[in-house]
């Protein structure tokens, strides 16, 4: 019977699963995600770009100039920043029709994200958009997955106490996007756990953990330079973490150099690793004066603003309203969950060295790159997605202590208020993603369905994806605590 009891929590689970990621892949249309047209060009162009693309020019700068379907370069133009307009205008264009852009990638990014998901192209844009993202779902479910399942109880709980505190609303949102943010995100965060398993597993399973370390660790490589550079600082802070097992053992550096060595391999590869560290070109005589130490306070004085965002960042082109309610019940779950969790975890120097080498990294490092480039804050246009990879690994090793017994099971009662949060602040921000998308934000009512401009031919209506998200989150969230048993919050994917 218990067995049975478990086994429909998974299938419960793994549906819910699939609901909400079917949900917030469809409800976003192509271009949807920040830089999509730069994106999109890239993967339908990989460097050698002439190998993949007409090249019918170049722009002052010199960069190529390449053509590819206009659905591809202008989707997101025809309705991003613009809330209030729908992404009807879409219907417009054409896959056969070719464009001109200089939107490309040229060795600014590693580009191992774009050939990969060049294999995914097809003549049909749309259809080929949503192929790469549920590959890019899927990636993630299955690299966290493996994580559960292979993990110690405490590194499972961990694992789900993190991500229930940061899977909103930016995490879900860029996993189900093409934006090789979704890789960032998913390759650091397995790149840690993975290492938190193998300096506490033994045998076959600290093997396994090893692999998805390291799969995370070139996930992350690939996709954006500064993740590339995110895998040598949580290799560190987590080797410092476990610094008295790997000084027992120190065979056990081997896969956190392993993986610091691929970030740094990668980062250095990149035009853009160069441009960051560059001096700034002070040769104009009319350029305004600029005071390094004023400079200085208004950016750490004015960072906490963006970071801030990541429980209240507005989606899309910061085009999509991210609900009032739901940045305030995400925030809450946070400070509980990871509070909760800090407070009971063993706490001594070695925990308080790795949270600083990641506090100082996704603080100190903007600040630094803005320094040297003499910006202030808001001259550079930092946003929240660039940094939360290492945010999501400061809020886990909150919560982590002993390999025995840190985090601490929730009480029943936190983990039903927890989860109940997170249903409710998913529902209102799933249903303003797809309004905004639909009709634009200026059309009022509950109901998805009347007067929508926007939507595609196959599938469910727009009510009906927002329903089935919305319940599907929740059952998911439901399947996770309904197993638990006394104040034990594991359930049947997270108990071993």
């Amino acid at each position: 019977m218990r067995r049975m009891w478990r086994l429909l929590l998974v299938v419960v689970g793994i549906a819910g699963l699939l609901g909400t990621g079917y949900a917030w892949i469809v409800s976003s249309p192509t271009g949807s995600s920040p830089d999509d047209d730069y994106h999109q060009t890239s993967i339908w162009c990989p460097t050698p770009i002439e190998k993949h693309c007409p090249i019918v020019g170049t722009d002052d700068s010199g960069h190529p100039i390449v053509e590819v379907p206009e659905t591809v370069d202008a989707s997101s133009v025809t309705y991003a920043f613009m809330k209030d307009v729908s992404a009807a205008a879409l219907f417009d264009l054409s896959d056969r029709v070719m464009r001109g852009t200089n939107r490309v990638d040229d060795g600014d990014y590693p580009g191992h994200y774009y050939d990969f998901m060049y294999i995914f192209v097809g003549n049909d844009v749309d259809r080929a958009i949503l192929v790469m993202r549920w590959v890019n779902f899927g990636m993630s479910v299955v690299l966290f997955g493996a994580s559960l399942l292979l993990s110690s109880p405490p590194n499972r709980r961990l694992l789900a106490y993190t991500l229930l505190c940061a899977a909103l609303p930016i995490t879900i949102y860029f996993t189900a996007s093409v934006n090789p943010s979704s890789w960032a995100y998913t390759g650091i965060v397995s790149l840690w756990i993975g290492l938190q398993g193998f300096f506490t597993a033994h045998g076959w399973r600290r093997a396994g953990m090893a692999g998805i370390a390291l799969a995370g660790g070139l996930m992350a490589a690939a996709a954006r330079t500064d993740a590339a550079m995110y895998c040598a600082i949580v290799a560190l802070a987590t080797v410092v973490f476990h610094l008295r097992r790997v000084l027992l053992h120190k065979a056990l550096l081997i896969i956190p150099v392993a993986a610091a060595l691929v970030g740094a391999f990668s980062f250095a590869l990149t035009r853009q690793s160069s441009s960051l560290m560059a001096a700034p070109d002070t040769s104009d005589p009319d350029a305004p004066a600029v005071n390094p130490i004023h400079m200085f306070l208004s950016n750490v004085r004015h960072l906490p603003d963006v970071l801030l965002s990541f429980w209240g960042t507005d989606l899309g082109w910061f085009d999509v309203p991210n609900p009032t309610v739901t940045r305030v019940l995400l925030l809450l779950v946070t400070i509980v969950v990871a509070g909760y969790g800090f407070i009971r975890s063993r706490c001594d120097w070695h925990k308080i060295a790795a949270l600083v080498i990641i506090g100082a990294a996704f603080y100190g490092l903007p600040v630094l790159m803005l320094q040297m480039q003499h910006m202030y804050l808001g001259q550079w246009g930092l946003q929240v997605r660039y940094v939360a990879p290492l945010m999501i690994v400061f809020i886990g090793m909150l919560m982590a202590g002993s390999p025995r017994t840190d985090p601490r099971p929730l009480p029943w009662y936190i983990s039903s208020a927890t989860v109940l949060a997170l249903a409710v602040a998913h529902s209102f921000l799933l249903h303003a993603l797809i309004r905004r998308y639909v009709t634009g934000v200026d059309v009022p009512g509950f109901n998805l369905n009347p007067g929508a401009e926007w939507w595609r031919a196959a599938g469910p209506s727009p009510m009906a994806t927002w329903l089935m998200g919305t319940v599907g989150f929740f059952l998911f969230c439901s399947a996770f605590i309904a197993s638990g048993r006394k104040d034990r919050l594991d359930s049947a994917i997270f108990t071993g």
